[in-house]
């Protein structure tokens, strides 16, 4: 979630919040547990994460704080369900750490793994982790280029696999947000960003890991990029939406900066893109711009779509005013019929940032205020429209149900 570090975001003071110890609870304990991680201030130097748990993401829970972790870093939390722990990388340090929850929702700080020695540093890097194994996962780091193995129990490095076929001369390299996994592969795709964020280019590349061989084919397609989002669908199919906030920079820049926002679909078995599916966003909405894929309630996803009747768009504008704008609209994209036109939601709207989290078999997305200061946690999954969850402060970098 690189460019949230540029977006408007309220100062918090969290009181109570000691992160040397794990603070006990008078609670019985919970039917079930759900880690979280929380970004608070991140336009600013003392950017800060809260690791914490709450044991229902339904609207009626209320966040405690006063157990949580803080980490004076952008953090983003990874797991396996059900294993009582989940993994947080920090954006500008190169260490992956374990915190372990208890079946109260006590959160204990756990071993810590660095990954200076594959040249991990300080510069800012999005890093995800996939697990395909009890003792094998991936760190995905696009700072240098690189998937990195290591074991998540034993808590040791393995070897570094190069995914610098990805970059683009010019542009710096983004993996998107969700690693879809086919069977023994990983669907990477990598978005471009130029070095003020201000300008993006219509082409992707994705690797595709083979994770018995730790061998990497790397495809491309020049009709559509900035994917920060990508899904499965119930049969297999993956898809791939653009960032919100390219189609911000296309609303203010057109396509000299960035292009309009689209849809692209690699086919269940193919390690293509389907040369028969390209999706403009705006002929799915009636023409507003937007981008992003969510899974959706039975064979659909959602697309965000920047509602201009809301917000009135000037020459001096930005596209990051645009982003936090709340006035981005979720619209259901049938994929019975995928370029048939979208139906928009009634659920109230909100800022364009979309990162969806994957949970029990549903999606939970973040909606923002329009200052990023609080978030509702939607279950995009729900019937017929997302349904409002937990609020915390802040944004939501990760959800993992570890109990």
């Amino acid at each position: 979630m690189r460019h949230l570090l540029l977006a408007p975001m309220l100062a918090f003071v969290i009181a109570g919040c000691d992160s040397s110890a794990p603070q006990p609870i008078d609670e019985g304990p919970w039917p079930e547990t759900y880690a979280m991680a929380i970004t608070l201030m991140a336009n600013t130097p003392s950017a800060s994460s809260l690791v914490f748990s709450v044991p229902s993401l339904g609207a009626d829970t209320t966040a405690d704080y006063s157990r949580a972790v803080t980490l004076p870093d952008t953090a983003t939390l990874f797991g396996v369900e059900g294993s009582g722990s989940a993994f947080a990388t920090t954006a500008q340090t190169p260490d992956v750490r374990r915190y372990d929850f208890d079946d109260r929702g006590t959160v204990t700080p756990g071993p810590s793994l660095n990954f200076a020695r594959f040249g991990l540093g300080a510069t800012y890097s999005t890093r995800s982790i996939v697990f395909v194994s009890p003792s094998k996962a991936y760190l995905l780091d696009d700072t240098t280029l690189q998937a990195i193995t290591f074991d998540p129990t034993a808590m040791e490095t393995g070897t570094a696999i190069d995914l610098s076929e990805l970059g683009r001369a010019g542009y710096r390299t983004n993996f998107s947000y969700n690693i879809p996994v086919r069977g023994d592969q990983l669907v990477i795709a990598a978005f471009y960003y130029d070095a003020t964020y201000s300008r993006t280019i219509g082409e992707t590349a994705v690797a595709l890991l083979d994770t018995r061989s730790d061998t990497v084919r790397v495809i491309r397609d020049t009709r559509c990029g900035a994917f920060s989002t990508a899904m499965t669908a119930p049969n297999g199919d993956v898809y791939f939406g653009t960032d919100p906030y390219a189609s911000a920079i296309h609303r203010i820049g057109g396509d000299a900066a960035a292009p309009d926002g689209c849809l692209l679909r690699m086919r269940a078995g193919e390690d293509e893109f389907d040369p028969d599916f390209f999706v403009r966003v705006s002929d799915l909405t009636g023409g507003q711009l937007g981008g992003a894929v969510v899974p959706a309630d039975d064979n659909a996803l959602w697309v965000r779509a920047f509602d201009e009747s809301l917000f009135a768009v000037s020459e001096t504008t930005s596209a990051l005013r645009i982003l936090a704008a709340p006035a981005w609209r979720w619209w259901r994209v049938d994929l019975g019929a995928p370029t048939a036109t979208a139906v928009v939601s009634p659920f109230p709207p909100g800022a364009g940032q979309v990162k969806y989290f994957g949970v029990g078999g549903r999606a939970f997305a973040g909606n923002a205020s329009n200052d990023y200061s609080t978030s509702d946690v939607l279950d995009m999954t729900s019937s017929g429209a997302p349904r409002d969850g937990v609020r915390v402060m802040g944004y939501p970098s990760g959800v993992v149900r570890v109990r």
